[in-house]
């Protein structure tokens, strides 16, 4: 079946008139990895992610991008199948 889809870059765009909300939570079936890795972090700077990642493969995957682009896993045992990220500038200002 083939599926119209936007990227979330262009969501924030058309949507929230190119300001980032400050709080994403992704569950898209296994594509969360592919959303992310064309994410542009440097542009759209939430203060939290939630990613659901079911303990596949894709979960160290998701950690390193998002470790990458100056986010903080936290609460590791609080949800077994979502990491929680927070910008490191978040986390400077709490």
């Amino acid at each position: 079946i083939r599926v119209k889809t936007v990227s979330l870059n262009d969501v924030i765009d058309l949507e929230f008139n190119g300001v980032a909300p400050t709080y994403i939570s992704m569950d898209t079936e296994g594509s969360e990895f592919e959303i992310l890795k064309s994410f542009n972090f440097e542009l759209y700077r939430p203060n939290v992610f939630t990613i659901e990642h079911n303990h596949t493969n894709l979960e160290k995957k998701i950690d390193d991008l998002l470790i990458f682009n100056n986010y903080k896993r936290i609460f590791r045992k609080l949800s077994a199948f979502d990491g929680w990220y927070v910008s490191e500038e978040t986390l400077k200002k709490i």
